[in-house]
């Protein structure tokens, strides 16, 4: 079962800027959807740190957006927020079978 948005809120800061915005929010929409969880509330909690590592980490091999344009969706961080969490997901990656797995399945969904 995956979670049906109406809507979802953006920091008030964040305006899309043309095909990279529109393919960060689409990754940020799946990403959301597969942990049914949403990934800019600010909490430190596994539960919600992962998917948000998740998808920083997939939004820097994905898409030519910026540091801060990542940032700024995932609850207005700063640009080495979103650097810790992508060189986080790639240790993870190379170490842990679930990680490889989630990073497969999520980018065969975004692949449809």
């Amino acid at each position: 079962m995956q979670l049906q948005y109406t809507h979802i809120m953006y920091p008030a800061n964040y305006e899309p800027k043309g095909t990279t915005a529109l393919e960060i929010n689409f990754i940020y929409k799946t990403v959301c959807n597969y942990f049914k969880v949403d990934i800019s509330v600010k909490t430190r909690k596994r539960s919600i740190a992962y998917p948000r590592h998740l998808f920083c980490y997939i939004c820097r091999r994905r898409t030519k957006a910026g540091l801060r344009e990542i940032g700024e969706l995932i609850g207005g961080r700063d640009h080495t927020t979103v650097i810790h969490s992508d060189q986080t997901l790639k240790d993870w990656y190379d170490t842990d079978e679930l990680v490889r797995a989630d990073v497969a399945n999520i980018n065969n969904i975004l692949n449809k």
